[in-house]
Formats: C-alpha cells, structure tokens, sequence
C-alpha cells in the first residue's frame, strides 16, 4: 500500500505499520497543538479529514501510542490551552 498516491483515511492511517504513520504524518500531517500529560508530551496532527494524536514518553522523549480520531469534541483538552484573551 503507497500511501502517496491516494487520499489516506482513518482507516487506512491505523492500518499502516508504526514506521509508515510517522512517514505519513511528516509529508502529509499538520502539526496544530501540543499538550502535556501526566507521563507524555502531546502532539496533535491533522490529516486530511481526521486527528493523529502522538503521545511522546516525557521522560525519554520516545513515542509511545497513537491515537486517531474525527469526532471534534476530542479537541477539547487542546482548546483549554488555547488564549483568546487580546
């Protein structure tokens, strides 16, 4: 599977090996928010249609999970981080 040469889903992100999503989310995601967690540093990528989350070990600095998702109300925890006071 080229994921070049047609539009990437959801479906066809989470079925791609670990090497293959981080290839994809380099040509193709758009970084638009980080976050921190407890034990991981977040980084919020749209692609195409839907969110990567990438949840980076705080410590080690090493990804350890990826988390898609296109319901809008997962954003939430980002908005939080969001200023709107000018």
């Amino acid at each position: 599977m080229s994921p070049n040469h047609t539009l990437m889903t959801e479906y066809k992100f989470q079925k791609l090996s670990e090497v293959e999503q981080a290839k994809v989310l380099e040509q193709k995601g758009v970084l638009i928010a980080e976050r921190p967690d407890l034990f991981y540093h977040i980084h919020l990528y749209a692609l195409n249609n839907f969110y990567v989350e990438v949840y980076h070990h705080a410590h080690f600095n090493v990804p350890v999970r990826i988390n898609t998702f296109s319901d809008v109300a997962m954003l939430d925890p980002y908005l939080e981080l969001v200023d709107i006071v000018a």
